[in-house]
């Protein structure tokens, strides 16, 4: 937060979208600092209950694709994206596997964070408007509703794209973040 205000990235009010992990940190950041932040939208808002972490955690948190000599992490890495949802256009496909490959470790560092944040509380704090959006192929769409039902005032929106709605749909998140931050603008 320092090296933002250093940069002035917080003046004004600034609106903030996460996806997944990043859906996890965005709630943190307005609830910590909710002068600094005008909105939240969460593209498959990972805001679940303890339990509900747990069981994801003992589903996702093992690696699977550390490198190994004869690269079948490579192939790993390449279907576990296929089984969530990359689509069929190579070139996004590919850009995951590096990033997936390159991030092997990081990935249980954040996920790690994210099923140890109490992020029904957090999200319970928020005081910001909010706009949830994720898609129902999405692994995160079990828990769409509960996140919406925590706070029953908070707009929904189904998108497209599995796990990968910010490539696969951005003309229609671009769509539904644009109208939701007009009407943000127009209650302030």
């Amino acid at each position: 937060m320092q090296a933002f205000h250093k940069l002035s990235v917080f003046t004004p009010k600034v609106h903030i979208i996460g996806h997944h992990s990043g859906g996890v940190l965005a709630p943190e950041i307005a609830a910590t600092y909710p002068d600094l932040v005008a909105s939240i939208c969460l593209v498959g808002p990972a805001v679940m209950t303890a339990t509900e972490r747990a069981a994801m955690k003992e589903k996702y948190f093992a690696p699977f694709n550390e490198p190994v000599r004869d690269g079948i992490h490579l192939l790993k890495t390449w279907e576990y994206l296929g089984d969530m949802g990359v689509g069929e256009e190579l070139g996004l496909w590919q850009r995951e596997v590096l990033d997936h490959v390159r991030a092997w470790k990081g990935r249980n560092l954040i996920y790690g964070a994210v099923w140890e944040q109490d992020a029904e509380r957090i999200y319970a704090d928020v005081k910001c408007k909010i706009l949830l959006m994720c898609a129902r192929d999405d692994v995160l769409w079990t828990y769409f509703d509960f996140v919406k039902g925590l706070k029953p005032d908070v707009k929904g929106v189904e998108i497209r794209g599995a796990n990968f709605g910010l490539d696969r749909d951005s003309e229609g998140i671009e769509k539904s973040w644009t109208e939701f931050l007009e009407e943000v603008e127009k209650s302030e």
